[in-house]
């Protein structure tokens, strides 16, 4: 989870744990999530606000996308591809979901843009984004190949 709230970072934790979702790591901001990610790059979802003090969430989805390619890319040309393709080594792409009590019309649009699965306004409902993260987790699951 990531925004620059720490409230609603704490909050959005709480409704993903009520969801079932065992880990939940939670970043203030931009740099922080990114760090998170290159660490932890077998990252299954993020939730990230739009605005954060150290940048916004469409950056932040460019960025991972980024990420997750150059990952995929440097396993591809690694010697050992067809073993760590085999292994499941190299982690499919996160679902990304951006949160926001933006009201901009084209709001939805620059997200796909940036690289986000989904937008989801504020406040949201467990209900809500329980529908979203399943439907986008299980499409996640379906593009990896066995």
């Amino acid at each position: 989870v990531v925004d620059d709230s720490p409230l609603n970072l704490t909050l959005t934790a709480r409704l993903l744990r009520s969801m079932g979702f065992s880990t939940v790591s939670t970043a203030l901001g931009l740099v922080e999530a990114l760090n998170h990610f290159r660490e932890f790059p077998r990252t299954q979802l993020v939730v990230t606000d739009l605005h954060l003090v150290d940048g916004d969430g469409m950056e932040l989805a460019l960025e991972l996308r980024a990420i997750a390619a150059t990952t995929t890319a440097d396993n591809a040309s690694s010697s050992f591809s067809l073993r760590a393709s085999l292994e499941g080594s190299s982690p499919p792409r996160p679902v990304i979901i951006g949160l926001s009590g933006a009201t901009e019309e084209d709001i939805v649009e620059q997200c796909t843009q940036a690289g986000m699965d989904a937008f989801l306004r504020k406040p949201v409902s467990r209900d809500l984004l329980l529908q979203v993260v399943t439907r986008w987790l299980l499409e996640r699951e379906r593009s990896v190949p066995t």
